[in-house]
């Protein structure tokens, strides 16, 4: 009365294991764009962030007199290494709060993740750090930022202290 079919049996274990196999690739594949995603995240969070910096510090280069002052809070996620105001990455040498300015390369910065990535930026601005004759350098974290116009030697900077 009934036909069975006593072969289906025997295929169900290599069914289930092309399911499982075909189900760990879609969840792998679900992981590496979470990690894409999050990484994205934070890279975009670093560049608002920085790009609240320069909107302020070139305001504040164009309209402000000598010796203004302003104050910004930021935040930098920890998957950011450093963000360099008044530099350009340099193979030879590392960088530090310590490096001197090059006047050739003030209204540049960059920012590094942890992951080596570096990203490089140009500004009509000329940046400088705490000590005017070095470069302002930032770590992951919270700050309250410092601008105050300067000028010295007939050229102006905003310089970035915390």
């Amino acid at each position: 009365m009934f036909i069975t079919d006593r072969k289906a049996v025997l295929g169900l274990p290599l069914f289930l294991t092309v399911a499982t196999f075909i189900a760990s690739i879609i969840l792998a594949i679900f992981i590496c764009s979470l990690i894409n995603i999050q990484r994205d995240s934070q890279k975009n969070q670093i560049e608002y962030q920085i790009d609240q910096i320069v909107a302020e510090a070139k305001n504040m280069y164009e309209y402000a007199d000598d010796g203004s002052l302003l104050h910004k809070r930021v935040e930098f996620p920890s998957s950011m290494k450093m963000l360099v105001f008044g530099a350009l990455p340099t193979q030879d040498e590392p960088i530090s709060p310590n490096s001197s300015i090059d006047e050739n390369t003030s209204n540049n910065y960059y920012y590094i993740m942890d992951d080596g990535q570096i990203f490089t930026f140009h500004s009509s601005v000329r940046f400088c750090g705490e000590n005017n004759t070095k470069i302002a350098v930032l770590y992951p974290g919270s700050y309250d930022i410092i601008f105050e116009l300067l000028t010295q030697d007939g050229k102006t900077y905003v310089t970035i202290s915390t």
